[in-house]
Formats: structure tokens, sequence, C-alpha cells
């Protein structure tokens, strides 16, 4: 959900930038980008927004005590009715209409996980995944200085064995695949901290990393043993949710109010459609006669197959070499500019 969440984010940010909105309705849009970024402080990293009201993010874990969901659940809850307010009240242009229907999907869908699923009781992957992006972003994405990257790498690391806390105690069951790839998942998380970090992290704050992965590494270590020895017992709960979660998950992910059955006919169709017109093409292209064979029990669908699979091939050796591929850039921007055009 979380990166659904940053796409969506990052989605409205881009169409805030290039879009006149109305100012009641972009304070509103505002609002509700920065501090569902802020409630998760690690995907707020990976956006680009460092900073909230004061607080430095890149410092920072999601937070999922009873407190914090609560007040998430309250947060969406509220914005729900003064986006429906807004929307009732102003008069909105396409382009804030289109963003009121992405925000108000995302608010449902954060409810609905906050209210029915509730992956943080369930999904002990939520919180390995989530370890592992929030001590390698700092490393791999340039945002500021090494030093002080490194540095918001050892704040998030003393504080994981609380957040490995939190996480034993909202964890009440979980279906055993989602058990054995956090377990899985945690062991990279650990080779992480052990090997690939401390490569990076200089002299001056060898010391302070030192301490923060000791403890970290227990109770990484300690959240290990959990999964396969505790948690792993526990493994009543199923990872399909079922029609009616399903069908509300879908809904507001796709932001459809299209079933599941009526979108997979609606994609079979076009399968369909367009292996016909690849299938055309294909028969039309000029190109070697390869295909060789005894043919006698091979079905009219096999032989469609093998002649879009020639065809395929036969445009896949069409690609640039050193030698021309300035000119083949210079062609292919022209080709798309005459299709732009036309």
């Amino acid at each position: 959900m979380r990166i659904a969440t940053l796409a969506m984010m990052a989605l409205l940010l881009v169409e805030n930038a290039f879009n006149e909105t109305n100012p009641i309705f972009s304070q509103l849009e505002d609002e509700f980008i920065y501090t569902t970024l802020a409630f998760s402080p690690v995907s707020a990293t990976s956006a680009g927004y460092h900073r909230h009201q004061g607080a430095n993010l890149d410092r920072q874990l999601d937070d999922f005590t009873a407190a914090s969901l609560g007040r998430q659940k309250k947060f969406y809850e509220t914005m729900r009715g003064r986006l429906r307010a807004a929307a009732t009240s102003e008069k909105l242009s396409p382009e804030d209409r289109a963003d009121f229907d992405i925000m108000m999907g995302q608010i449902e869908l954060a409810l609905l996980d906050l209210d029915t699923i509730q992956s943080y009781r369930h999904n002990p992957t939520v919180y390995v995944e989530l370890i592992g992006n929030a001590l390698f972003n700092p490393l791999s994405l340039e945002y500021a200085p090494k030093p002080e990257r490194i540095r918001d790498i050892i704040a998030r690391t003393e504080m994981l064995p609380a957040f490995l806390d939190q996480a034993k105690a909202n964890l009440t069951e979980s279906p055993e695949i989602w058990t054995n790839v956090a377990a899985e998942e945690n062991q990279g998380n650990i080779d992480l901290l052990e090997h690939t970090i401390p490569a990076q992290v200089p002299q001056e704050l060898r010391g302070d990393f030192d301490r923060a992965a000791k403890s970290a590494l227990a109770a990484l270590r300690g959240f290990q043993d959990y999964l396969k020895n505790d948690l792993a017992k526990r493994n009543r709960a199923d990872w399909r949710l079922g029609p009616e979660k399903y069908k509300n998950k879908f809904r507001y992910t796709l932001s459809t109010d299209l079933t599941p059955e009526q979108v997979l006919h609606a994609a079979e169709a076009n399968l369909r459609n367009v292996r016909a017109e690849m299938l055309g093409l294909a028969r039309n292209m000029k190109m070697p006669q390869t295909i060789r064979g005894d043919f006698s029990r091979v079905t009219a669908h096999d032989v469609e197959n093998l002649t879009i699979s020639q065809a395929l091939d036969h445009i896949a050796q069409r690609h640039a070499t050193p030698e021309t591929y300035m000119a083949d850039a210079k062609r292919d921007l022209a080709e798309a500019r005459e299709f732009v055009k036309s």
C-alpha cells in the first residue's frame, strides 16, 4: 500500500506544479500530500521530502504504535469529509477533479488497510522491507553529502530495537509464505547492516555507527528467531483477502467502479485484439522464412505464436551499433516528431 501511495503522491506533486488549481482545494491537496508522506518517513525520503514541520524525516522510522495508527485513521476520516465539502462548495477544474478522485481513492485504501485488512497485524514483510528501505535508500540516494546521509542511517539504526519490539507486539498471526519471505528478507537486512553499510561509513562516524549497529544487529537476529520459532507457529492467516476485501481493494487501487471480473474480461478481449493485430503485421513483414519442421500436429494457435515470435526476433535484429548510434537516434527522434504531428 505504501508503494502505491508514494506513486500517487508523486503524481499529485507533478500535477500541482504545472496546473492552476482552486486556492482552497490546493491548500487541502498540499496538506494531504505532505501529511501523508510524513506518516511514512521512509517513503518520504524516497520521494525527496526530507523535512515536515521542522522534523527531519530522514532520521525517523514509520510509527506503528496504536497511537500513531489512530492519528492516521483520524486524519484520513477528517480529510475525507473536508475534501467532499470542498468538492461540493467549490468549482473544480477537470485537473482538480482528477486529483480529488485520486486522493479519495488513497483515503479509502488507507482506511481499508487500517480498519479491515490490517497488514501491520498479519504481514511481517511490512516491517522487514521497511527496514531495508530505511537503511539502503540514504546510502543510494544522493540527497545530501554522504556523511550527512550516514548520520541519517545511524539515527534510524538506533531506532531499530524499539521498532522491532513494536512489530512483535503488533503481529498476531501470519501466512506461512509471508513469514518465510520475511525471514529471508530479514537476513538481507542483517547482511546490509553487518557488511554493506560499514564499508561506506567514514572513519569519523565509525564509533557512532558501530554502537548503533551492535544493538540493531542483536535486535534483527532476535527478530529472525521470532519469525522462525514464534510467528511461524501462528500461521493461521490466509494471504488471500477473500472476495469482498479484494473487491474493495481492487476498486480503490485502480480507481474504478468495474468489478475484477469485468476488468479481466476487458483485458482478455483487448489481448485477443492486440494479438490479432500483431499477427496481421507479422504476416505483412518482409523477412526470411526460417520456420521449419513438421506441422502436421501443430494447431492454428501454435502457428500464430511461431509467426509472431519470428517477427519479434526479426525486429530485434535492428538495433544501434556504436558506429550508427547517433544517426539512429536522430532518425528515431525525427520519426517520433512526425508521429506526434500527424
